[in-house]
This record gives C-alpha cells, structure tokens and sequence, in this order.
C-alpha cells in the first residue's frame, strides 16, 4: 500500500480543533467555532455537504457510533443523538449533570445503543429504534451501577463483540489519602438486556507499570496502556481473547515500545495499522500477526499547528489545519512490488515523490515480499536523489547481502551477470567499493568476476605507487565512503590541508577514523581559511566546528567566531540546534564572549546581557581583595534582571563560590524565599546553612550580624517601595538603559519596561498589536491591577528619585515622558 493524498479541501474555520472530532466512513463529525455541533461529509469529493445542529445549543462533547451514522452530543440542554442521514437531533435526556463521558454504538442483531457514564458511577443506555429514517428515535431508558462512588471515571471505551455481550475497557480513579489519584483499569463484559455486568468491577486487572496508567482503547482486540516516567511513555500492547476467559494470565502481551516525547497526544488503531502521535510526528506501527512483535514502517512528520486523524473505515488519513482539510487515502501498488509507501504530495508543482525520510533498512526489509523485491526496492531508494549520504550508505550495504543472500539460492549465469552489472553500477556511483563486494561474496563462495573492474580506489594506490600526490588528492573526491577514510590517513601527513577540506567537502565527519586527525592542532590551523572560502558551512558540521574554535590561537579565533557567528545569525529551524549547542558550549568552557556574541547576533538580547554578566561576575569573584569584590558583585547583581540575581545569589549562597558578604547576597533574594529563611529562629537557619557552608564561630558571629543587616536593609527597601521610591540607575528590563528615557511601565513584580522595548518584545513573540502591552508582565506573565485607577499616581503623588550622588522630588504631572504608570512596587 502506499498512501497518497487524495483531495485537499479549503473549508472555511468553521470546526474549532480544540474540542473533540470523529472522522468516520469519510463523515466529519465536530463541534464548531459557535459551540454547535457540525456534520461534514466527505465522501463526494465534488460537492461537500455541511449541516449544523443548532438546536442542540452550546456543545459540550460529542461521540459517535462504530459506523459513524450516529452522533451523540451533550449540552447543557440535556443530551442529543443526531443522524447523518435525516439530519434530525433527538433529545434523549434532559439530565443537567453532564455525563464524564458518552459513546453510541450500533448493535449486530437488533439496534444500536447509546451509553452515558456519570461520574457517580451509573450507567445510562438507551436503545434507538433506526429502521424507518423518517421516524424519530425511540429511546428506552436502563441503568446500571459500576463500581463505588468515590471513583471518578477516567476514560472508557465499549465494544460489541457478540450475541448480548459488550466488552467494557475502562481506567476509574480514586483519590487516596495524602496522596495522588490512583488510576484502576477494568476490563468488564456487560449485558444490557440484563442491565449488569457478567464481571463484578472488585475483579479489576492492574497493570504492573512504573506509574500510575492510562487506558486507551484503540481496537476490540486490542487495547494500550500508557505509563509515563521522567516525560517518556511507555505504550504495551495486549491481544485480548474474547472467546476465552477475560483475566489477567489470558493478556498477551504483544510488544512493549518506548515513546521518548513529552507530548503523547493519541493513539489511534486502523486495520492492522497502530498509530501513535506526538506533537510534531505520527509513528505507523504493522501488526504481523498477535504471536509476532508490531513492526514500524512509517513516520510523518506534521507542523505545529496540523491535526492528524484517522478514519477507521476508509483508512483515509485527514491532516487538518487553519488552511482546511488534506486527505490521504492508501494505494496498492508501485510499479509492480507490492508492499507499503508512503508518498508525499507537493501542492507547489502538483507532483507525487517518493519520499525519503519515513524509512530505515529495516522498515524496507519489511515492506516487500519476496527477496528480489527487497534488492529492487533498496535499489530504488539508492538512487533517489533526495536520499542523504548515510541512508545511501545502510541502504547500499543491506541490499548487496540480501542480493548474495538471493544468488545463493539462484546460483544461475544469468543471475551472477545481473549481479556483476548490478555491482558494476554500485561502485560507479561511490555506494560500494569493489574490496567489500570481493569479500562478501568470498565469504558465500561465490564467484563473481568483478577483479577486471579498475575502481577508484585501485587508481588512487597506483598514484601513491607513483608518487603523484597531486593526482591521489584528485582521486580521493571520489573513492568509495568504505575506502575514504583509508585512503585519507595515508596522505594526511603530507597533504593534511586536502583531506580537512575534502572531508567537508563530501560531508563525511561521520568517519570515525578521521576524527582524531580532524581534532588535531595540525588540522585546526585550516579551519579559519576554509571557513573564509565557504567549504566549511553545512549546519549539521556546526558541532564540531564550534569545538574547533576554542583550540585556535586568539586572533583566529576572534576571526573564526565572527564568521560562524554569521553562520548561526539566520533564524532557520535547521541552525536552531547547532546555536544551543555552540552558545551552551562556549558557556561551560567559560568563553561567555563567543557565547554573548552569538546570542546579540540572534536578537537574543537579554541572553547576551546576561552571558556578559556571567563573565563580569566570573572576573568579579576572581577579585582576591575581599571588600571590593563585595562591593563589585553587589554592583553587579544589581544590573541584571531580578529573577537572575536572585538565582545567582542563591546559588552563590548555597555552594559557597566566593565570599562576598551574607547580607550582600540576601538582599537579592525575593522577599518571599527570604522570609520563608527567616520563619526559623536564625540559630535553627544558621544550623541549616552550617550544613552547607561550614562556619566556624568567627564567621557564624559575622553571618548573625549579616543576617541582622540584611534584614533591616530588605525592610528598609520594602518600605522604600510602598512609599514609590525608584532609584534613578533604574533600568528597562529589555534594553538596560535608562527606564527614564521615554514612557514606562512598572509591575507590582518589580519588572520595568519602556513602553516601545515591551511592544517589539511581544511582536517577537508572535502577540498582535492589538494586545495591550501593559496588561501584564513579559517576563512572568504577572497581571497588571485589574483597575487602573487605583494604582495610577496622582498629581500630589510624589516619586522620589533617589540615587548616591543627588536627590530631587518631581510631582507626576512634572514627568511628562514618564505618563503611563500600570502597577507599582511591593505589596
């Protein structure tokens, strides 16, 4: 099979794709940006036909039957059963409580069912009377009690399976003392003819998982229990017997795979197909069968704001977004090898590719059928053109043993010319050297004549032989991957400039023989000039380029940072990793320089300042003179931005890097954290401090009486604060300079903007304009007062700017570019 896109629909924003929606024999069902409920159908793609349900009010959830007829719609008008064909909603209770969750589903011998689960345990199902579509449903009413009702209900989901049998897999949750919610799954068989269940809820099934799971159903057969530890979730399958007993020892488990995102969002099951979604990815899961592990064939990688969703009728994939809808459908073929692809659609040129980046080896190894389908396909993807150096390379490898691996069964002349010809096009195209096709085949006892073939590799030692450096240099841009790295070392004494700019080049660092030699002094002192001639700018080499700069001598490295500072200054998403890499790099080995350089480079301006502050602090707690390193480091925790000193002296506090005074370091810590130090007798905080610090009496004495100073200065300052006291070195948060030129604004959690810095900072974030910048702090989100007019200073308001040399008091109406005022300081 091979999915390809099969329509793209412009629809307009009509379906909020925050709320939940099924997708099913190609009917959209979902709630719409009005809050009704809204049908979309798919199935002629000409002419798509759209129905809102307005009666059914302000839309809370929505669920639907296996056939996707039926949809059932909960609002605080009751709950409704809405019809795709009649286009009637039926109101089937007029129950306020909203029920946890609510499903329909269709019955194989008489009619369908609708289910609600309440919170309180009860289950409410009605059976709908469908055969006239003209006729508006008929619902009898039943109830029945599962479990106790201090359990919660988590999720659940119903299957028919057979006769009056329904298979119930359902996660409750219970809140236990003192601690969390703890998650219970069930797996329960229910009758409603009889309205119980054949399995009493006490004989729960508890998964053995690090965690406490997560239950979600994705086929009758199968269900996936989901456990989280440290942001990985680990997903097991199990295969469920429903002729047998349902207990624990009868739960096959089918594979256990690991999930390593934070941000598991589905897991969805289509035929044989498992689907796992993340935020930015969709892993394609094949169950072979429920004795063999699931096998990966496929991975789609999906934009941030791209809903994926599943029919599981049609096996029609829906990518949908803000633009409209995208649908995918499977085909069956590829030029006669039948097997699984996957297919890109270009909307630009209106062109379908076989794509790349889906597949390892193994996933192809997979996908065919017999062996000389496999050397076909292998083949085909070595010769795609978008197909990276490394993929080539597994790609070129895999099919060469399973093409021995086929003439060891078809040993035939025919056959073994194929296999000289199929080699001869391999070594042509640097993917194989005629060496590892010779050993290979040795190994199986073949004989293939291949020893006539003159290969690169066989020219490059006749250079050497010769003594023509310059022709074994030429010759070496194109021997085979499998022989570089031998080829290279033999010439790297002599000719170390050719094989650093040859390696980068042909983008092989990823030879492990050559690393050592590329780490080298010898090979560093070229770095600056291939850089200067654009050899050196691939964004994947970044990494070991930025490690090469803190070796070169210092007027290199000024040069060579300055260029790769350019490199990283595009805000491509490819660069993004290599500059965290290269400015987290240049921070651990002190050049906070290099790493203040790239970040201003960047727009990161607040990073850059503060990159500047680790160096300055790093010189400061150098400084051997104890009174003007306090006086220095106070100075300079002053200039950074609150959250910042605040770290930086806790830290300092805490791993004692320098002593620059106890009282010095408190007054940057939040009012709050110090008052929750001082809630203790300060014998009982020393005690603890002792811990870490290790005082003896001299300096415990000192510590008490800084702990005294510190304290009167915090009151004094908090005092200061009430009364609208602001230092005139008070600076904009954003830009660092004078918070007196031009308007402001001050928030109560201490952060100070100009008005202008603080709107290009929020455009940068992607706020519109039409947000008020002023409504709350960038920094921490803080809220501004929800009445101006309390906070706002009047004109007999006095601001007193304070500062070592001056004072002067100016009335509010005096500061004419000082106008707009939102919050103020303390409490």
């Amino acid at each position: 099979m091979s999915l390809i896109l099969a329509n793209t629909y412009q629809i307009e924003q009509i379906v909020n794709t925050k709320t939940n929606f099924y997708i099913k024999n190609d009917i959209l069902w979902a709630i719409s940006t009005v809050g009704h409920p809204i049908l979309i159908n798919f199935r002629d793609s000409q002419n798509l036909q759209t129905h809102l349900f307005s009666e059914v009010g302000d839309c809370k959830k929505i669920d639907i039957d296996s056939s996707g007829r039926y949809c059932c719609a909960v609002s605080k008008e009751g709950v409704f059963v809405l019809d795709s064909r009649s286009l009637v909603a039926s109101k089937i209770s007029s129950d306020s409580t909203l029920p946890a969750t609510c499903w329909a589903l269709p019955s194989s011998y008489q009619a369908p069912y609708i289910f609600l689960a309440y919170n309180s345990g009860i289950f409410a199902y009605f059976s709908i009377d469908s055969r006239d579509d003209q006729q508006l449903l008929q619902f009898t009413d039943r109830y029945a009690k599962s479990g106790k009702r201090d359990q919660i209900i988590h999720s659940i989901h119903i299957s028919h399976l057979n006769g009056d049998k329904f298979l119930l897999q359902m996660v409750s949750k219970m809140k236990i003392p003192n601690a969390n919610y703890t998650y219970y799954p069930y797996i329960l068989l229910f009758n409603p003819q009889e309205g119980k269940f054949t399995i009493d809820v006490s004989q729960k099934m508890e998964f053995n998982a690090p965690l406490s799971p997560e239950l979600r159903q994705v086929n009758v057969d199968y269900f996936t229990a989901v456990t989280s530890k440290s942001n990985t979730y680990n997903t097991f399958f199990f295969y469920i017997d429903p002729n047998s007993t349902l207990n624990k020892n009868n739960m096959k488990p089918i594979q256990d795979l690991i999930v390593s995102d934070s941000e598991l969002l589905q897991i969805q099951n289509v035929k044989d197909y498992i689907f796992i979604q993340t935020k930015n990815t969709v892993s394609i899961y094949h169950k072979q069968s429920h004795q063999e592990p699931v096998c990966q064939i496929a991975s789609i990688t999906l934009d941030p704001e791209d809903i994926f969703c599943v029919d599981p009728v049609t096996c029609h994939f829906y990518v949908i977004n803000e633009n409209g809808f995208k649908r995918y459908k499977f085909n069956e073929e590829y030029e006669g090898i039948q097997g699984f692809f996957v297919w890109i659609f270009n909307a630009t040129n209106n062109e379908t590719y076989l794509t790349t980046e889906n597949f390892t080896p193994t996933m192809l190894l997979y996908i065919a059928k017999s062996d000389m389908q496999r050397i076909k396909l292998l083949t085909k993807y070595i010769e795609t053109k978008d197909t990276s150096q490394r993929l080539k390379l597994l790609l070129s490898h895999q099919a060469l043993i399973l093409y021995i691996q086929y003439l060891c069964e078809n040993n035939t002349p025919k056959e073994l010319d194929l296999f000289t010809e199929w080699s001869q096009s391999m070594i042509d195209q640097n993917f194989l050297s005629a060496k590892t096709i010779e050993t290979r085949t040795s190994t199986f006892g073949l004989q293939v004549n291949i020893h006539d073939v003159r290969t690169k590799t066989t020219m490059f030692e006749c250079a050497l032989e010769k003594g023509d450096i310059d022709e074994a240099v030429k010759i070496l841009e194109n021997v085979p991957r499998d022989d570089f790295a031998t080829c290279a070392l033999r010439i790297a004494d002599k000719r170390m400039e050719d094989v650093v700019r040859v390696t980068f080049q042909r983008k092989l660092l990823d030879q492990k023989e050559l690393i050592p030699v590329l780490m080298s002094e010898h090979a560093v002192q070229y770095l600056p000039v291939f850089l200067e001639r654009n050899i050196i700018k691939e964004n994947w080499q970044s990494m070991i380029f930025s490690i090469q700069i803190t070796k070169c001598k210092s007027e290199d490295k000024i040069r060579m940072s300055k260029k790769f500072i350019d490199i990283l200054k595009d805000k491509d998403t490819n660069k993004d990793q290599w500059y965290n890499f290269a400015v987290r790099y240049w921070i651990q080995s002190h050049e906070y320089e290099l790493a203040s350089d790239a970040m201003f480079s960047r727009g990161d301006i607040r990073g850059a300042a503060i990159a500047d502050a680790d160096a300055s602090l790093n010189a400061v707690l150098s400084t051997k003179d104890i009174s003007k390193r306090r006086s220095l480091a106070s100075d300079l925790l002053r200039s950074l931005p609150p959250e910042y000193s605040s770290n930086k002296a806790r830290d300092i506090l805490e791993n004692k890097t320098q002593d620059i005074g106890l009282d010095t370091l408190l007054r940057f810590i939040p009012d709050e954290t110090y008052v929750k130090l001082l809630v203790k007798p300060t014998d009982e905080f020393l005690n603890e401090m002792d811990e870490k610090i290790s005082f003896d009496h001299k300096e415990r004495v000192t510590a008490q009486k800084g702990i005294e100073n510190a304290h009167n200065k915090l009151q004094k300052e908090k005092e200061s604060r009430d009364k609208f006291v602001m230092a005139a070195s008070a600076k904009c948060n954003i830009c660092w300079d004078s918070l007196f030129k031009g308007r402001c604004v001050i928030f109560k959690c201490g952060h100070t903007f100009h008005i202008e810095c603080l709107k290009k900072h929020l455009s940068s974030l992607g706020v519109t304009e039409t947000f008020d910048p002023t409504s709350c702090c960038a920094f921490c989100s803080f809220p501004a007062p929800s009445t101006v007019d309390e906070n706002i200073l009047d004109d007999e308001t006095e601001w007193v700017i304070s500062s070592d040399e001056s004072k002067k008091t100016l009335t509010k109406s005096a500061l004419s570019d000082f106008s707009v005022i939102k919050g103020f300081f303390g409490k």
